[in-house]
């Protein structure tokens, strides 16, 4: 079991695009996509909803044959305009007199009860999510948005 999977609280998956520094980690359950970024001093969690995902195809700018048939690379990403129906924070600054960005290289071992604080403090303010599925359902297609990108040679 890596690190970002042992954050994820029971019941909940860790996406892909996943990682711990900086700390921006994003859960799911069910309809239900939680994403937990450290920044500066301060630690968040932001609730959204499943809806609000995206694909973004990163394609070169030249599209030759030889990079359509590599495939393009794709990237989940928030849609435009997504806004979180509930976020909490930590601040590091007051609890522990953080001072630089201390929030962004927490270790795993020192996010996860800052993550289950932030958890019952959001499942406080936004009502709780839905439970988990004891199977996990199959996941929507995804909207796919290309996206024009330059590689420099």
């Amino acid at each position: 079991m890596n690190a970002l999977t042992s954050l994820a609280p029971r019941g909940w998956s860790v996406l892909p695009q996943s990682h711990l520094v900086p700390v921006d980690v994003w859960l799911r359950s069910g309809p239900v996509l939680l994403h937990l970024s450290g920044r500066g001093t301060t630690v968040r969690l932001r609730r959204y909803a499943e809806s609000d995902l995206a694909v973004a195809l990163l394609r070169a700018e030249c599209d030759c044959q030889s990079h359509r048939e590599a495939g393009a690379a794709a990237r989940v990403v928030l849609r435009p305009g997504a806004a979180p129906s509930a976020s909490v924070a930590y601040d590091g600054a007051a609890r522990h007199g953080w001072t630089g960005v201390e929030a962004a290289r927490l270790r795993a071992d020192e996010l996860r009860p800052v993550l289950a604080e932030l958890l019952a403090d959001l499942l406080a303010s936004a009502g709780p999510a839905p439970a988990p599925a004891a199977t996990p359902a199959p996941a929507p297609a995804p909207v796919v948005e290309p996206v024009e990108t330059t590689l420099a040679v």
